[in-house]
Order: structure tokens, then sequence, then C-alpha cells
């Protein structure tokens, strides 16, 4: 019996079906699901097809319905920002004080070695829901041993010494170096009189950012625990200190919760282009340049008006218009001389212009309007919305 269903998310199914050839709906619901899921193509495809014969449809038609249903979950699915940073500080001289504390930080079990009586453990610890970071002073010799987690920790030696085993043996980091440690690792490491600076970013944050949806072959994987480059070990540098002066900013939570993610996705972004991984060094594809066309301009363009006061990336852009990140890149360029994140720019800053008209500047200000658009910095965005409207934001907030 044929298929009864008026759902939105059928009929968009359809018109898909209609735009585009069964084989390619395939392939790209086969790197939704990859995405998801961190699965091989094969796998994806195995299941694919056990959920289309599961569901009496075929796999053309089943492979449609995800297409249509992550376009409209993908600008939903950002994880909620529940509120402005939560800040711990710890100092005490109790192991399990501070080892229950580092746990916590970390979310993962951690074992750690007995230190000399009358250590004075210094931890702080800033949790952003989206990203955590973290200071440690860890005095004397420790060894710690913490649980696989689906995370990555980004650490900068402030002092002292670091010990972690690589299979060429054990590799010793001083003061200054920048190690990624993890993802889904046992990591086993030892500390001499140490002050480590940390940043804490879940995986499916990378991934989001990384753009592995449609079509991507291969997971996310990190090939090397340190920065490509000494440049970019700087970069690293220099974005972990901008972040840190946005923690401090009077809107950073419930008032702007596209601050929390566009700060978020700077430090994922800055983490895949410093660290050598699979995705950045992935080749083209054909079909990348062969779905750079303006239909896919005219469908991500749509996407980003719908979304833009959520919590989206490239890869759900991506998703909206049925094509490969890097497609999508090469469309924008080839036919609108820009990026797609610099049109979503373009389009927040048109909605926060609108909110300027129409604000109260006794109970509204310039700072508060362009973090509620997730604009990290104040003179950037007066910088930008004075090019596009010949006058400060301040001047159109007051007139």
């Amino acid at each position: 019996m044929a298929e009864q269903d008026t759902s939105p998310a059928y009929s968009h199914a359809q018109r898909l079906r209609h735009q585009l050839p069964d084989t390619t709906v395939v392939e790209r619901a086969t790197g939704v699901v990859m995405h998801q899921t961190g699965a091989t193509a094969d796998a994806a495809r195995a299941q694919l097809a056990r959920d289309a014969a599961r569901t009496g449809r075929t796999l053309p038609r089943h492979c449609a319905r995800v297409l249509a249903e992550v376009t409209g979950t993908s600008a939903r699915a950002g994880t909620a920002v529940t509120g402005p940073p939560i800040r711990h500080h710890l100092v005490t001289s109790d192991p399990e004080h501070a080892l229950h504390e580092l746990t916590a930080a970390y979310r993962t079990p951690i074992r750690m070695t007995a230190p000399e009586p009358g250590t004075v453990f210094h931890l702080e610890h800033t949790d952003a829901h989206l990203f955590q970071v973290g200071e440690n002073r860890l005095p004397g010799k420790l060894s710690f041993t913490s649980a696989p987690a689906p995370q990555v920790v980004v650490t900068r030696l402030i002092a002292g010494t670091m010990d972690l085993p690589t299979p060429a043996g054990e590799e010793r980091h001083a003061v200054g170096d920048i190690t990624l440690i993890g993802p889904a690792a046992t990591v086993h490491l030892t500390t001499t009189d140490a002050h480590t600076r940390t940043t804490t970013l879940p995986l499916p944050l990378l991934h989001k950012v990384a753009g592995q949806l449609p079509g991507q072959n291969h997971p996310l994987r990190f090939t090397h625990p340190r920065p490509a480059s000494q440049a970019l070990a700087e970069h690293w540098r220099a974005t972990r200190v901008y972040v840190n002066s946005l923690l401090d900013h009077p809107d950073l939570g419930t008032a702007a919760p596209l601050l929390v993610a566009n700060t978020a996705h700077l430090l994922a972004a800055t983490v895949l282009a410093v660290f050598p991984n699979t995705v950045t060094a992935a080749p083209d594809t054909p079909v990348d340049h062969t779905d750079a066309s303006p239909g896919t301009v005219r469908r991500a363009a749509a996407f980003i008006n719908d979304h833009a006061h959520r919590d989206i990336t490239l890869a759900d852009i991506a998703a909206g218009a049925y094509v490969t990140p890097r497609a999508l890149q090469y469309a924008f360029r080839n036919h609108l001389d820009t990026t797609p994140l610099a049109y979503l720019r373009d389009v927040r800053l048109r909605r926060a212009h609108r909110d300027l008209i129409d604000a109260d500047p006794a109970l509204e200000t310039v700072t508060r309007i362009a973090a509620r658009w997730g604009f990290l910095h104040p003179t950037r965005f007066a910088d930008h919305y004075e090019r596009l409207y010949r006058c400060p934001p301040s001047t159109t907030l007051h007139a």
C-alpha cells in the first residue's frame, strides 16, 4: 500500500527526488549517517538499507527522507546554552577533593598517584556549556590515568614538565609546548611541578565545525598531537587569549546564546586548522565542482535566511543545500565572490541593524545587540556595520 504522509518532511523529500538523481540522494544520505554516527561509508549504507526495509520504503525514497529531516533538525540540534559560564576555583591540600574536581571538570574518570603530604592543588575551571577551559597548578611529581572520552583536550604547558607515552617511547613536553590529547583513548601522563592551561572540546562540536556531511569518506581523526607549525602554535595561543577575554563578556550566556556558540566554533575551527587531521587534508572530489551551482547558492541562501538566529555551521548550511561543505564554498566563491559564513555574517548584520532601529536606547546597547546576533568583538562588529551602512551602529541606535 502506498505511503500516506502529508508531513512537511515527506513533501520536502518528494521535492528532493525530483531535484536530484537517486544515486546522488543515496550518496548524500550516506554522508549524513556517517556524520551522525562516525560509521564507515559501507556501514552507513548498510544501515540505510536496513532502515528502508524496516519502514517499507525504497532505498532512494528513504534516503530522501533522511536528507529532508536533517535539513529541519540541523538548525535545531545545537547544544543548548543554559546560562552564563560556571566558574570553579579550588585550592586544597586534600588529594581526594582535588581528584574529584579534576574528574568533574574533564568529565571522565581519572586516577592519580598519591602526592607528597602537604601538596597544595590550585584548580580553576570554567564551563561555558559548549566548551570548557581550565588552569591547573600541580606541584610535585604526579601520574594520571584517564578513561577514554568523546572529546579532545588541548593543553599548553605554562611551567614544569609533562611526560606522555608515544609509540616511539615517552615524550617530554616543556614550557610553551601545546599538545592535543584524545579523543577516545586512555591517557597516561606524568607531571612535574606543572602549570597547565587546558581547553576541552566535545567531538560532536568538532565534527559539526569540520563539516563532515554529506559525502565524507572518513571520520575525523587527528594524525599528530602537536601543531603543524610554530606559526599555527602561535595562532592557537592568540585564540585562547582572545577566548579568555570573551568569557568575561557581560552578555555571555542566556542573553546571547549565539555568542557562546560562535566562541565554541572559533575554538573548534582553530583546533582543526592547528593540528593535522584527516578532514582538512582530504582531497576534492568531482561532485564538489559539479554541485557548485547557482541552485546550490539559492538553497543555501534560503536556509541561512530561515535559520540565521540559530547556532548553525558550514556543515548545517551544506546539509540544507544537499551538497558537501566544500561544494558549498566553491558555489559561493564562484557565483557571489564570498563565503557561506561571510554571507551568514551579513544576514546577521542586517538583523542587528533592524534591532538597532527598533530598540529603545534607554534599555538596549550596541554591545548587547551585537552579542545577540553572535558578534564576538564589538569593534569588529562596528567596522562591519559601518562599511555596510556608512555610519556607526551607535548612531542608528540613537536616531
